[in-house]
C-alpha cells in the first residue's frame, strides 16, 4: 500500500514539475513579449486610438 501511495505521490510531483516548467516557460515568453510591448508603445498606443475613433 505504502509503495503505491509513493507511486501516485511521485507521478503527482512529476506533473507538477511539468506544469511549473512550463509556467515559467509561458512567464518568460510573456515577459519578453511585454519588453517588445513597451518599445512599441507609442505605436501602439496611436492603432488603439483610432481603433476607439473607428
Amino acid at each position: 500500500y505504502c509503495q503505491q501511495v509513493d507511486e501516485r505521490m511521485f507521478t503527482q510531483l512529476k506533473h507538477l514539475y511539468l506544469m511549473f516548467k512550463r509556467l515559467k516557460e509561458s512567464t518568460n515568453e510573456i515577459k519578453a513579449r511585454l519588453g517588445c510591448l513597451e518599445r512599441h508603445q507609442e505605436e501602439q498606443e496611436n492603432d488603439l486610438s483610432v481603433q476607439v475613433i473607428d
